[in-house]
């Protein structure tokens, strides 16, 4: 009766050891967010920047391919700018600085002269970031931005097969 006992108390605690040795190291990394740094933007970004305003006479959306080289320098390698119907293209550059924490600022210039400084977040997954003009040359409006990671570097037209989904948005403007 006794050997019963102590084996049955030996495979609960192996057991139970077995358990804490799988699941411990999930509970604790859940419990700590990663360490973001310069190098958690590395690589490619597609970025839809909108500048969200009610005068159609300052209407304007970017789309464009931004690559980080992961120690706090952005190159626009291209981007398409329209500004009330004006439509622009070019390149650009930056630097750019990311706390721990995930958020950060990016300082860029485009070659059609448009300029500014951005506030970011990255993603847990560093696979996207969020940004927003926090100083572009007083515009009272809001300018934000998505990029997502490209996951490549060379695509041409036979990247985009299949069936995709899109949303498109018109703001209206008030009728006098």
């Amino acid at each position: 009766m006794k050997t019963n006992r102590t084996l049955k108390f030996r495979v609960g605690a192996v057991a139970l050891f077995t358990i804490l040795l799988i699941a411990l190291p999930g509970v604790l990394n859940a419990s700590n967010p990663p360490a973001f740094s310069n190098g958690s933007l590395k690589g490619s970004y597609s970025v839809l920047m909108i500048n969200w305003t009610s005068d159609p006479s300052r209407t304007e959306d970017l789309v464009g391919v931004f690559d980080f080289d992961g120690a706090g320098k952005v190159s626009i390698t291209s981007f398409t700018d329209n500004k009330v119907g004006n439509l622009t293209t070019g390149t650009g550059s930056g630097t750019y600085s990311v706390k721990t924490n995930g958020s950060g600022s990016m300082n860029i210039t485009l070659t059609n002269g448009d300029s500014g400084i951005f506030g970011i977040v990255i993603n847990a997954a560093g696979k996207g970031f969020q940004m927003m003009c926090t100083n572009c040359g007083g515009d009272p409006n809001v300018l934000s931005a998505t990029a997502v990671a490209t996951g490549g570097s060379s695509f041409s037209n036979a990247s985009l097969k299949g069936n995709y989904e899109f949303l498109s948005t018109q703001w209206p403007t008030p009728q006098d």
